[in-house]
């Protein structure tokens, strides 16, 4: 698919004071398509 996201983030960082827990995360939704995050209970993924 092209550039046709309906949601885009490009470059997301998270930290909590001096620690990075997320580092240049991407993503591109695109109608139509089905996305899953997976991880561990308690990981963050809300």
């Amino acid at each position: 698919m092209g550039n046709d996201a309906v949601f885009r983030v490009d470059g997301l960082r998270k930290s909590f004071g001096p620690i990075e827990v997320l580092g240049g995360v991407s993503l591109a939704l695109h109608a139509g398509e089905v996305t899953v995050l997976m991880g561990a209970n308690g990981a963050g993924k809300s």
